[in-house]
């Protein structure tokens, strides 16, 4: 854990990942510490559950969710855990069993180490002094009386408050401008603007067949911290928020409409007309009456049609774009559309032994041998 003002780390090594085990240790830093105004933390299943639920509601703390995949909303944390690892790998020099015991050092480490946002380290920053050097000091004899050594502790509290941390938050102010100047010139700035319809990135896919982007979601909202909160098709907000790094922006008119969607139970079979799938809908809250064939096209969650197949053990036939362009050509062509193909070519009246002409239209090999013909029986008369 870091704390956001001072940058004091703690690191705790455990066994596991369980929720007990993270329990223990926030009961722990809350017995030492005290009980936090907010505990920041990602989407892992170790922090959101309900005994961590609990003991937010019985401790008073607010216990907020980071954007999922989207690190850089947890970047502080992510820093130190970089930093520790790579001290720590350093340290253990291949012993890698007694990772562990290095811990309590290399957070004694890291909160002395000389911070450039507070141009102080964490550990002064934290308890109001620095850390003791290692030295002998049993010798050392202290002739300062009980009311000097609270009317000093209360004098650098004072100086704390009201110096030390109001200079941190400017410092902190203008650290974070120059940081935010070179990330934004380094990479391309995403500005959706809300009432814009937009799409989400898949970032789990089963298969390469999946989709790269799903849905139809209106921007409700842009919070503070830069995500989005988004609203379905029925006009329901999201349960999570989004990046803008998993969006992509179709439009900024009203092109949905909520009245004509409806709630997909499951999909019960499928068939395949003229190259392409339709998948046969059994419909939310509806009978099998009701059921119907519908092509990939309509559904709004392509993810659907993926349980589709992994349900069943099939995976769908492949057809090139050569058998769907044939297809859709043999919709159209006829017999009147053969003929013209076949009128490009030179039409000439085939003559019979009789003296009347044949009006009928032949083949153009054909016509030629009956020309041959004919000419052949000129000459003999």
């Amino acid at each position: 854990m870091v704390d956001i003002a001072t940058r004091y780390c703690v690191l705790k090594p455990i066994q596991d990942k369980s929720a007990l085990s993270i329990v223990k240790e926030l009961v722990n830093l809350i017995s030492t510490f005290g009980i936090p105004r907010v505990i920041q933390s990602d989407n892992g299943s170790e922090f959101l559950n309900e005994c961590v639920s609990l003991l937010a509601d019985h401790s008073g703390f607010e216990h907020r969710l980071v954007s999922r995949y989207h690190p850089r909303a947890n970047g502080i944390s992510e820093r130190f855990v970089q930093s520790s690892v790579n001290v720590i790998k350093k340290r253990v020099a291949g012993a890698s069993a007694d990772w562990d015991l290095y811990v309590p050092s290399t957070m004694l480490y890291l909160n002395c180490k000389y911070n450039e946002r507070t141009k102080t380290a964490p550990f002064t920053m934290m308890f109001g002094r620095t850390a003791g050097d290692f030295e002998d000091f049993s010798k050392e004899k202290d002739t300062a009386t009980r009311d000097q050594i609270n009317q000093a502790l209360l004098e650098r509290i004072k100086q704390m408050t009201e110096i030390v941390f109001p200079a941190i938050h400017e410092r902190t102010l203008i650290v974070a401008g120059k940081q935010k100047k070179r990330f934004d010139a380094t990479h391309k700035l995403i500005n959706i603007p809300e009432g814009a319809h937009v799409m989400i990135k898949v970032t789990e896919k089963g298969n390469k067949l999946d989709p790269n982007y799903i849905g139809m979601y209106k921007v409700k909202r842009i919070t503070k911290g830069g995500s989005y909160v988004l609203e379905n098709e029925k006009g329901q907000l999201e349960p999570k928020n989004f990046p803008p790094s998993l969006l992509k922006m179709v439009s900024q008119d009203p092109i949905i409409s909520t009245d004509k969607f409806y709630d997909v139970e499951a999909i019960i079979g499928h068939k395949k007309v003229k190259g392409k799938y339709l998948y046969n809908v059994r419909w939310k809250n509806y009978t099998s009456k009701h059921d119907s064939y519908e092509p990939e096209s309509n559904f709004v969650d392509p993810r659907f049609i993926t349980q589709y197949w992994q349900r069943i053990g099939k995976v769908p036939e492949k057809f090139s774009w050569k058998d769907n362009y044939k297809n859709d050509i043999s919709e159209h062509i006829n017999d009147n559309n053969r003929q013209k193909f076949q009128s490009r070519k030179p039409k000439r009246k085939a003559l019979t032994n009789d003296d009347d002409c044949n009006t009928d239209i032949t083949p153009a090999h054909s016509v030629n041998k009956l020309d041959l013909q004919s000419s052949k029986k000129k000459k003999r008369v």
